[in-house]
């Protein structure tokens, strides 16, 4: 994809990431929710169009809007916390290559170590921040209206059959 002239494009999120590799750090571009429009109809109407996008949303659109199939959308979770969808043209010349690198990324057990490695970062992340939090005033006032309210309509509903009925 580098040397095939592909733009990267990402979330103001992911953008960072993406900046951190020299080789495409000219082709990343950030993508706002406003060019996202635009950018689906870059997608299904010029044939040209190389890009690489990083989010779960857009291959879950592409799947339902394309019911032509002209487009082939190939999703893998390198990680469970990063989703990355490549889509490409059916005829995409490196479409084969890159689904073998993916399987053999698979079959060398690399996909399962990376989710193995999240996992425990996630675990120790937890663990680090167990310690029980002090309640305040803010975080019970929510329940202190709902107190309030309950107690002014049984008061309301009190005074209502004492002298009504």
């Amino acid at each position: 994809m580098i040397e095939n002239d592909f733009y990267f494009y990402a979330h103001e999120g992911m953008i960072d990431i993406l900046l951190g590799f020299p080789a495409i750090r000219e082709r990343v571009r950030e993508l706002n929710s406003e060019d996202l429009p635009e950018f689906l109809k870059e997608i299904r109407t010029n044939p040209n169009f190389k890009a690489a996008y990083a989010d779960a949303l857009l291959q879950r659109y592409l799947n339902f809007k394309n019911s032509n199939e002209s487009q082939h959308i190939c999703k893998e979770a390198f990680a469970t916390n990063l989703p990355v969808v490549i889509y490409s043209l059916r005829d995409f010349y490196l479409l084969n290559a890159l689904n073998e690198k993916i399987l053999e990324m698979i079959k060398a057990g690399l996909i399962d170590q990376w989710k193995r490695e999240s996992f425990r970062q996630g675990v120790l992340n937890v663990q680090e921040s167990i310690e029980p939090k002090v309640l305040t005033v803010d975080d019970l006032e929510g329940s202190f209206l709902i107190l309030i309210f309950g107690c002014l309509l049984g008061s309301i509903a009190f005074l209502c059959e004492k002298f009504l009925l």
